[in-house]
């Protein structure tokens, strides 16, 4: 007898995970199939959405071939997770027009200006964000000024998970995780912004149809389940995007939870029952997987991303390398400052032009002191983010910490003594691909009521890293000394 099986898949920047969770949540299966960023000008990222695709299917049938080597399963339902805001444009045969130009992509400055003059203070009440670079609206503002024979092609827009999915099924839907980063959602409405389009002039019959998260928004294709050695029709549900998906798999979906992203970039997320604006739109505010729940994130654009620049420009080979010669024995005479903002900043500066700062270099100074600033002042940035959302009447007691960053216990430890917040870790692990796996199973209702089912019988804490609560005050300290150091040198980055 075959044993059910849900399949989650994250279309990442580094690279196509897909996972395969059985029905008691234990992983079973997984693959990743690495992607590259392609970088036309400085600041510029892209990435060709054909290559997600062949990223996606070689990482489907390698999957397929793990599975088929533990005995016979059945693959119940798919879904997906997906880097947000990033623009994918196709024209009327259904074939992107161009590159997809990334979340992380810098050019769109004057399209913020414009968007900022244009819309004013409504942007924020309608979509709880800033215009930010990194949104799609500018992006497409951008390629209708600098590409107009381009523009005039356009017939549809897709985000990157959501492209993937209409490959799969021939279906084009979007959901309101990914519409929240848009910057033409209406985060309270649940709806495009007719007004926003309107003022944009961006053509609201481009955009997809917004479905639930948790809803079927498609079948597999035959000639794509025979090519991947699947069965064809399985559902395939919507998904969510990265964050939303890593913080369901985290188990972080209430409101007074909290959840801490350390990877290529870093995240802070903290749920919430009702849709809490930042009056100086210094954090983001996005749609959860559950109708009626918000997420509130700050965003540090280089956490990983910062720790490999480190390593590969600093002599060493290898990260573990390079982590051995540390020494985490706080001592604030002695501290070098680090500002991670290699490519911009999101949070809560929203600077595409800050970049990273070593500050404090003396003869004395190791290369080990200088691994250890480049943590700590990741760890700094999130601080960042975890005072903006903590307030008299809000406070975190403690955290999920999920990606690459929680691997490292000493990366672990620092950021917990930053934030002084416990870390946990929890199972099955494989942040976004498994909360895709989970939106899959919640349509399994001959094994699940509903999604918080899944989340309870799947999700649960392998260990927990405590702050040091006495360096408490060393810790707001530093942070003070962080602060200054960009408000001091913030009007030489251009």
């Amino acid at each position: 007898m075959s044993k059910g099986v849900f399949i989650g898949i994250d279309v990442g920047t580094s690279g196509v995970k897909t996972v395969a969770i059985d029905i008691t949540g234990k992983m079973i299966g997984s693959h990743t199939e690495p992607l590259e960023m392609i970088t036309p000008k400085p600041g510029w990222t892209e990435q060709n959405p054909d290559d997600w695709w062949l990223a996606t299917k070689q990482s489907l049938k390698l999957v397929n071939k793990e599975l088929s080597l533990q005995g016979k399963f059945e693959i119940l339902s798919i879904s997906l997770s997906g880097q947000m805001h990033s623009l994918v444009m196709l024209d009327k045969n259904d074939i992107p027009i161009r590159n997809a130009i990334l979340w992380n992509d810098g050019r769109t400055h004057e399209e913020c200006i414009y968007i900022t003059e244009k819309i004013g203070v409504e942007l924020g009440k309608i979509t709880g964000n800033p215009p930010l670079e990194g949104f799609t609206a500018p992006k497409i503002l951008w390629v209708r000024n600098q590409e107009p024979s381009l523009f005039k092609k356009i017939h549809s827009i897709l985000l990157p998970k959501d492209y993937i999915r209409f490959m799969l099924t021939g279906q084009k839907f979007t959901e309101p995780t990914d519409a929240s980063g848009t910057l033409l959602y209406d985060i309270n409405a649940n709806k495009w912004s007719d007004s926003l389009c309107g003022k944009l002039d961006i053509d609201a019959s481009f955009l997809p149809e917004i479905v639930k998260s948790d809803e079927i928004a498609g079948y597999l294709k035959s000639d794509i389940a025979s090519e991947i050695g699947f069965k064809k029709d399985i559902p395939i549900v919507a998904g969510a995007a990265d964050n939303a998906c890593a913080s369901l798999g985290a188990g972080v979906i209430e409101s007074g939870s909290l959840m801490i992203t350390v990877g290529t970039s870093g995240a802070v997320v903290a749920p919430c029952d009702t849709p809490l604006v930042d009056p100086k739109l210094r954090i983001h505010l996005m749609r959860h997987v559950l109708q009626n729940t918000w997420y509130q994130m700050g965003v540090v654009l280089s956490a990983g991303a910062t720790l490999n620049w480190w390593d590969s420009v600093s002599g060493e080979n290898g990260l573990e390398t390079l982590l051995s010669q540390v020494s985490f024995n706080a001592n604030s005479n002695d501290e070098i400052l680090f500002l991670p903002y290699l490519t911009g900043e999101r949070t809560p500066h929203a600077n595409p032009k800050a970049r990273g700062v070593f500050f404090g270099l003396h003869t004395g100074t190791t290369r080990g002191d200088l691994t250890r600033a480049v943590l700590q002042g990741v760890a700094l940035a999130l601080r960042d983010s975890l005072e903006l959302m903590t307030n008299k009447n809000r406070f975190f007691d403690e955290a999920v910490i999920v990606g690459g960053g929680a691997k490292s216990s000493k990366w672990k430890k620092l950021i917990s003594d930053t934030l002084q917040v416990p870390l946990k870790v929890t199972g099955p692990g494989e942040g976004a691909p498994l909360g895709a796996s989970m939106l899959a199973a919640s349509t399994s209702k001959d094994n699940f009521s509903d999604l918080e089912e899944v989340v309870n019988n799947w999700v649960h804490t392998l260990g927990t890293t405590e702050p040091d609560t006495g360096k408490s005050e060393y810790y707001s300290d530093l942070h003070k000394k962080y602060k200054n150091l960009y408000d001091s040198i913030v009007s030489e980055f251009p």
